[in-house]
């Protein structure tokens, strides 16, 4: 009785030894922190320097203590700038800027030749040989390629490429854009701002339904320095806050969880000046994009506003305004225009004396050409990829862009250079974002992308198997992505036909072709050795497999 009395005076309102509840706790941590938080914000914009520095050392010293990363990933100096929860992009050029630069004729050419030399892999194909894509289960570094393919593995291939194909599972037939359309989208957007970004949409079940390329210029990385502020608008679901905010005019529309966006960025950098985001070939051209104007302008200021001057006229003598006047608009009204361009004009000098000064002697108009073949290599390199495949006959410096001699050599740089890096990129983003949330035992990889490498490689098993180091089996499956078939497949090889044949008689030919080989001039011999080296090493390689 005592002792229930006891416990009931601690429980008291106004006892200071009252014992507060679970609920109770959570709410004045959560009260503490606020105070704490408008606290800090309180002192950070205060006209005291005291108070200011003291509020900054107090973050510092929080920042040290904890266990997470210790070092600046972004420029502290400009973390004022980010307003509604985001980083702002740290550009000196607009996005809007950057795009309009995609579109001068010769960068628009550079990049439009790379996004179709990556469109050409937009179909879905069963080979590893082919030029394309394909879902394939994932290899470890002790897998011999010998794994079979149950009826499970097939379904979910067959269901994860006609996901990827048809942009997911949600679309009517009539309403969706091809693969080859998305692929065109990102590779544009990452050649032109460096953000390829995709947009995942999900069912009330989590469940995966729908992907479609989003306009990379509007979507922002949230700062990870307001996180609490983030707490206020959007909710916690596993964990994890929005990473991505799309926004527009300066306004945040929509927010997005890790697993509904991804920002596909191929230079990733450690400036923390960048604040996270990449950093596009075309930010570094500026210079070169406007000399290519400026290059355009000058010479369609010929065609609009007039002739380019070969010479001049010196008039000798006492001319009167009128007249010079009249001649100068007989001068414009004959030579000025496309239409009067290439004419040689004829007028009336009056009794004033002409003379024309030629000016043609000069090197400028070649110096010009120089220097435009210089910008379109430039623009090239910059987006590694040889002017030859974007049409470029340039005569001084076309030869030797990339150091190699042959156009078969200058190709295949170009190819692992740049186009390899941009399949790789896009190659890891299907993987992650939809086909590991499918199935985390396949993989999407794009194939037939080193053509050139799979013929030394398939070069390299011919030899094996002559030398007895592969079976031919194992290069058949290998090559062909399944079983070798005795009753189906057809080896054009004589001497596997002829081992073949010895097989089906019992062995009694093949040992008339041994007995040639061990003992020449034996019975059933010829009294030659073969001298064939090829033929001699599968030979044996026949003999040890049959025994």
């Amino acid at each position: 009785m005592g002792r229930n009395k006891r416990h009931r005076s601690q429980k008291g309102v106004g006892s200071p030894s009252r014992e507060l509840t679970l609920h109770e706790l959570d709410t004045l941590e959560e009260k503490i922190r606020i105070e704490k938080e408008l606290l800090i914000q309180k002192s950070l914009q205060s006209d005291d320097p005291y108070s200011i520095m003291q509020a900054a050392r107090y973050l510092k010293e929080k920042q040290s203590s904890s266990d997470e990363i210790k070092s600046f990933l972004f420029d502290p100096n400009i973390s004022s700038l980010n307003v509604n929860n985001y980083r702002v992009p740290y550009k000196g050029i607009s996005y809007d800027t950057l795009r309009k630069m995609g579109r001068t004729p010769v960068i628009r050419t550079v990049i439009s030749t790379r996004v179709d030399q990556v469109a050409n892999f937009s179909e879905a194909v069963d080979s590893e040989q082919e030029e394309g894509w394909m879902i394939r289960r994932k290899k470890s570094l002790w897998d011999k390629g010998d794994e079979k393919l149950n009826r499970e593995d097939k379904k979910t291939i067959e269901y994860i490429t006609r996901f990827i194909n048809e942009g997911g599972i949600t679309q009517n037939r009539w309403d969706f854009d091809s693969f080859e359309d998305y692929l065109r989208m990102i590779t544009y957007d990452s050649l032109t701002i460096d953000q390829a970004c995709i947009e995942f949409c999900n069912n009330v079940r989590g469940k995966l339904v729908q992907y479609l390329p989003i306009d990379g210029s509007t979507i922002r990385l949230v700062d990870i320095g307001q996180e609490d502020n983030l707490r206020k608008y959007y909710k916690e679901i596993d964990g994890y806050l929005p990473k991505y905010l799309q926004v527009y005019q300066d306004q945040v529309y929509t927010a997005y969880y890790p697993w509904e966006m991804c920002m596909g960025v191929r230079n990733k950098t450690t400036d923390i000046h960048a604040n996270g985001y990449g950093v596009s070939e075309l930010e570094d051209m500026v210079n070169v994009v406007t000399w290519l104007l400026y290059g355009m302008q000058y010479n369609g200021n010929f065609f609009s506003q007039g002739s380019n001057p070969k010479g001049f006229f010196s008039i000798e003598g006492n001319v009167s305004p009128n007249a010079l006047n009249d001649f100068k608009q007989m001068w414009r009204n004959t030579i000025v225009g496309v239409q009067n361009s290439h004419k040689t004009p004829v007028i009336e000098s009056g009794n004033a004396k002409i003379n024309w000064i030629d000016m043609q002697t000069t090197n400028k108009d070649m110096e010009f050409d120089n220097w435009l073949e210089f910008l379109i290599v430039i623009s090239c390199c910059m987006f590694r990829i040889d002017p030859t495949e974007c049409g470029f006959n340039l005569k001084k410096t076309g030869n030797q862009v990339f150091g190699q001699d042959g156009q078969k050599a200058r190709l295949k740089h170009s190819q692992s250079k740049g186009l390899t890096p941009i399949l790789k990129m896009e190659q890891r983003l299907f993987t992650k974002y939809i086909v590991e949330r499918i199935d985390p035992d396949f993989e999407f990889i794009f194939c037939g992308v080193k053509t050139e490498d799979q013929q030394l490689s398939l070069d390299m098993d011919v030899k094996k198997v002559s030398n007895g180091f592969m079976s031919l089996e194992d290069g058949f499956k290998k090559w062909s992505n399944r079983e070798f078939d005795p009753e189906k497949d057809t080896i054009l090889n004589p001497v596997y036909q002829q081992a073949q044949q010895a097989k089906q008689m019992g062995g009694g030919v093949m040992n008339g072709i041994v007995g040639q080989e061990e003992t020449p001039g034996g019975e059933g011999g010829t009294g030659e050795e073969n001298d064939n080296p090829f033929e001699k090493s599968l030979l044996n390689y026949i003999e040890r497999g049959l025994r």
